[in-house]
């Protein structure tokens, strides 16, 4: 229809139409150009972002990225990423994460924190986090992955860093209790020497020190004695023979002088126990503490391992240092005691417990009936398995000499017979040759007396001592009646095995009293003179020889119920009492007498005496030798002498005037 024809209803309904489709173009182009104002912006945003931005089409192509993924990647040019896939820009072993986080995305819309390494250029791989939302159009339709990329190598470092320090913190408290262990283990070394050889090996293989040494303060305050310390291979070395003279000012010497208590330096000279150079490394020393007195210290260096010497190393190095001290002062003290009194080990409270056994065993006749009672009593009496006991051979210690034991059925053994090395097994050899208290494997091989494996079990020992030597030890298993070594057994071994030490050495001490009062006796038997033990307050003869009785015709049995005035002639019963006390005050007398004999005759004697004592009573230990053959001899030369002189006067010439 023309214009011309349609009516004015008509002409003005189009031109309301046209006005609305006007207001539509004009309101579209305003959006648009909204829509572009707002692309710009976020395109600048884009670009600027230090955060990498990629946009991806649904097969995660990649279809646009903003600089700072190309910086990232070590790309100039957005042509060289754009229309490949963006697995192309991702480290393979991570590719199965970033498809799992794809399909994250297009199931729910988004996914947040996926960590994967991209690669770079130059074959470096970084770490990065990435947070991805799905892109949809106007119709609510997906398009494509917008994905925010944010590189984590500082973050991953510092988490690394907290890892570190809270490892480095972890094995700290760890070490620290560890030093407590190694504390209590150390205080029952029995010497300063056998402390500073376990704190060098303890020091090591529960603290985890490299090479490490402990030097003291000789009796010149300004030279330090070697103890024990590792050398360049590792092995622990004796350094006794050892002699350290620090020059002034170097860091040995500032610590002996209280001028400062502990020492690192990263890079120095390192040196063995002569001081020669062995190479380069980290060096820290601790002080010894006595008090306020510097008494040695602990060296310990990196040689071996090569790790750092770190802050916390050097705490425990002085925390050790501190404790070795005590315990280094306080052993020796005790050996200052032991020495100073002489005495046994102080084993009393213990033997107190066995009293009744230690009282029966006392009474056995020689070591091998000791050994063979202790046995039998132990199972008996004290619910031992398997017992033995064996004896270090005194010639070879190396060895141990079998006594008696227990077979495989349960009966007693002899097994005196038998001799087996000391380092059969490191239980035997830690009490045999490292002098330990105890020694305990709770599953391991275990032999009869020839040495041969016989089954396996728990196994306990402990060593016999005399005063501070191990003399043997005596063991015990399960392996008949598989009941468990309870610690409570182990105490009670050790207390028997305490006991049977200072018996065995009793018993040891007494054989061979009797052997040289057997010497003693064949000796006072075979003297030609007489000999009599006289009690000074009864004048009663004690004790007298053969020829005491025998020289005056008496038997032994009428001798001993004589006194010294029942035979004696010059002196009556009060003047010997008197002589008596005389020798006990002066404490010896010499001078001739008198004797009569059972027959009558008179025998003129020589006689030494002396006082002695013992069992709080006072004896007089009498010698008296027969001189009346030579006293008659003499009076008859004195008798010739006499006539000779008379003689030759009633002989002599007259002189006449």
């Amino acid at each position: 229809m023309k214009d011309q024809d349609k009516t004015k209803e008509q002409l003005m309904d189009e031109l309301q139409a046209l006005r609305r489709r006007i207001a539509e173009l004009e309101a579209s182009d305003r959006k648009y150009a909204q829509a572009q104002e707002k692309l710009t912006r976020l395109s600048a945003a884009v670009n600027t972002s230090i955060d990498g931005i990629i946009i991806t089409d649904l097969h995660a192509n990649v279809i646009d990225v903003n600089e700072a993924v190309l910086k990232k990647h070590g790309i100039s040019r957005k042509e060289d990423m754009i229309g490949k896939g963006s697995l192309d820009f991702v480290a393979p072993e991570d590719h199965e994460k970033v498809l799992a986080g794809v399909a994250q995305v297009a199931e729910k819309g988004y996914v947040k924190g996926v960590e994967y390494h991209i690669i770079t250029t130059d074959g470096r791989k970084i770490p990065v986090e990435a947070n991805a939302v799905l892109m949809k159009d106007e119709d609510g339709q997906p398009i494509g992955f917008a994905v925010i990329v944010r590189d984590i190598t500082d973050r991953r470092r510092a988490e690394q860093a907290l890892r570190e320090n809270e490892e480095a913190e972890r094995s700290f408290a760890e070490r620290l209790a560890a030093l407590l262990e190694v504390t209590n283990a150390l205080s029952q070394s029995r010497s300063v020497d056998d402390l500073c050889c376990r704190a060098v090996e303890l020091g090591r293989s529960r603290l985890g020190f490299d090479r490490l040494s402990v030097w003291l303060v000789g009796d010149d305050p300004r030279v330090l004695t070697g103890t024990f310390g590792v050398d360049e291979k590792g092995q622990l070395r004796d350094e006794r023979a050892s002699r350290m003279t620090p020059p002034p000012d170097s860091a040995t010497w500032r610590i002996g002088a209280h001028e400062m208590s502990s020492f690192h330096q990263a890079d120095t000279p390192l040196y063995n126990d002569r001081e020669e150079i062995v190479g380069r490394g980290s060096l820290a020393i601790a002080a010894l503490w006595d008090g306020e007195e510097v008494i040695g210290c602990l060296n310990t260096d990196n040689f071996l391992l090569h790790e750092p010497i770190t802050e916390r190393k050097r705490e425990l190095l002085a925390l050790y240092a501190s404790a070795l001290g005590h315990l280094c002062t306080r052993i020796r003290a005790e050996e200052a005691l032991r020495k100073s009194e002489q005495a046994e080990r102080q084993f009393s409270g213990q033997l107190q417990t066995l009293n009744e056994i230690g009282n029966g065993l006392s009474k056995a006749a020689s070591v091998d009936e000791l050994c063979r009672m202790a046995v039998e009593v132990g199972r008996s009496r004290l619910g031992f398995d398997r017992l033995g006991v064996w004896l270090l051979d005194q010639n070879y210690p190396n060895f141990a000499v079998g006594t008696w034991g227990t077979d495989e059925k349960g009966e007693l053994r002899d097994e005196r017979a038998s001799r087996l090395p000391t380092d059969i097994n490191k239980m035997v050899k830690s009490i045999a040759l490292e002098k330990n208290r105890l020694g305990f494997l709770p599953d391991t091989n275990v032999f009869n007396d020839k040495g041969e494996i016989v089954g396996r079990a728990a196994n306990v020992a402990a060593p016999l001592w005399d005063g501070e030597e191990v003399i043997g030890y005596t063991s015990a298993d399960n392996l008949l009646r598989r009941q468990p070594i309870t610690e409570r057994v182990c105490d009670l071994l050790a207390l028997y095995a305490s006991m049977l030490g200072h018996l065995c050495t009793r018993k040891r001490v007494e054989e061979a009293l009797g052997e040289s009062e057997k010497r003693y006796r064949a000796l006072f038997e075979q003297a030609a003179d007489s000999i009599a033990l006289v009690d000074a307050e009864t004048g009663a003869l004690v004790e007298f020889s053969e020829r005491a009785h025998e020289n005056l015709g008496y038997t032994r049995e009428e001798f001993r119920k004589l006194k010294i005035p029942d035979f004696e002639i010059i002196e009556s019963a009060g003047e010997v009492k008197k002589h008596i006390e005389k020798v006990i005050g002066e404490g010896a007398d010499t001078f001739e007498t008198k004797h009569r004999t059972k027959a009558g005759d008179i025998r003129d004697v020589h006689v030494n005496c002396r006082a002695i004592s013992f069992g709080g009573r006072q004896f007089v230990q009498t010698i008296w030798r027969d001189i009346t053959d030579r006293k008659r001899s003499e009076e008859v030369t004195n008798t010739l002498a006499r006539l000779g002189t008379r003689k030759r006067r009633t002989e002599a010439p007259r002189v006449v005037a």
